[in-house]
């Protein structure tokens, strides 16, 4: 038997601006075959956020911003779950202040709705 792999054709996810700073990025894949991606974009010289989409096995869903306030957000991570929840980590800073955020992606089904909340943890001080 023989067997031929290759890659499918790269798919645009999101414009990231002119600059390598910008493509920090995380990515996890759960049970299910989705994709969970994470990133920073720098918003100015002084602002970056972290920002979220998921691939739910046949297109890339909307973007959700992460990180809310005018710290400089960087360094994001990814993990899945057995239950297919995201957990998302990453450092934030303001002047010589440093942080550490936590986010846990939740995902539930009632009937045909499906609810997604993001719940934040500011585990950290450094």
């Amino acid at each position: 038997n023989l067997s031929l792999s290759t890659w499918e054709a790269e798919k645009w996810l999101v414009y990231v601006a002119d600059t390598m700073d910008n493509a920090a990025c995380s990515i996890a894949a759960d049970s299910s075959g989705n994709l969970h991606l994470v990133w920073h974009l720098y918003e100015s010289n002084l602002d970056s956020e972290v920002y979220y989409k998921q691939f739910n096995g046949s297109t890339w869903e909307a973007t959700i911003q992460l990180s809310t306030n005018d710290w400089v957000a960087q360094d994001p991570d990814v993990t899945v779950d057995p239950s297919g929840n995201a957990h998302v980590v990453w450092a934030q800073q303001k002047g010589s202040v440093s942080q550490l955020y936590y986010k846990k992606y939740f995902t539930s089904r009632c009937g045909q709705q499906t609810s997604k909340l993001f719940i934040t943890y500011d585990i950290l001080y450094l």
